[in-house]
């Protein structure tokens, strides 16, 4: 078991607003002020689902992990972006501004993100995996480093979970698997192009597992370290319930993780 000491708070929050950005995909601000205050890039919330002042019954009755995507300091704000894909989420969608939530957070283990002098830095994202990145994207940009990011989409209609980094002035990249928009492949496609090209200090990656494993292979060779966020069904994220062990090192995604060296997670695939 980990023996990570994890520092988290159970907080009482009200959405502040629950809008969507894509036909699918949603954005929830909380008015979270001590979340807002303790959490870094590539931690995540536990939401509890199953609350009597929400009318939520049992079912569903595991709460939802979401990695932290924008944090407000100033106004106490801290905001995740889901996908719906199922009944927890479907629940989700449905919150409204003063509606009250309970949630747990911050939790895990985040990125590396401070480094004592300038970095040429590349982030990989394939789909939703762009979410733990913003605030990671944020931060590296704040600190004076250069940002690329690399985003594999499935269409044009995804466009806009990019939009924010390009608009923070990140140096984006975009693969689309239909054509609809810049190049068409995937993002191992445009990773490669890339790489013939430029070089890079360090990586950080989130998406589908294989799609981080041939990110970690690549970067190998180039001696380029690598952290991947991963996504794992996580019950009670504090590492009390052993749900979440990782098959390959039998650490924990919710208090060892989710974020990782890439090399630590595939070292035996």
């Amino acid at each position: 078991m980990s023996t990570i000491k994890q520092k988290w708070v159970s907080e009482k929050t009200v959405v502040v607003s629950n809008k969507p950005i894509t036909k699918d995909c949603y954005q929830l601000v909380l008015k979270s002020p001590k979340i807002s205050s303790l959490g870094e890039p590539g931690q995540f919330i536990n939401i509890l689902m199953a609350q009597e002042e929400m009318g939520f019954s049992t079912d569903p009755l595991l709460p939802r992990p979401l990695s932290i995507y924008d944090l407000d300091k100033e106004q106490g704000y801290a905001s995740v972006v889901y996908r719906v894909v199922g009944k927890g989420t479907k629940l989700l969608s449905q919150l409204r501004s003063t509606d009250k939530l309970k949630i747990m957070g911050p939790l895990g283990k985040g990125f590396k993100y401070r480094w004592d002098e300038q970095k040429n830095l590349l982030l990989v994202a394939g789909g939703i995996g762009v979410f733990p990145l913003f605030l990671l994207a944020q931060s590296l940009q704040n600190q004076g480093h250069h940002v690329k990011l690399l985003a594999g989409l499935k269409n044009k209609e995804e466009l806009p979970l990019i939009k924010p980094f390009i608009d923070l002035g990140i140096t984006t990249e975009i693969s689309t698997d239909d054509g609809s928009y810049n190049y068409q492949g995937t993002v191992i496609d445009l990773l490669k192009l890339d790489l013939l090209d430029n070089q890079y200090d360090f990586c950080y990656t989130c998406g589908r597992e294989e799609m981080m494993k041939t990110v970690n292979n690549l970067m190998v060779p180039r001696d380029i370290s690598v952290q991947v966020s991963l996504e794992k069904t996580m019950a009670c994220g504090v590492g009390a319930c052993l749900g979440c062990t990782c098959k390959t090192n039998l650490k924990q995604v919710c208090t060892d993780g989710p974020v990782f060296s890439g090399n630590e997670v595939f070292i035996n695939e």
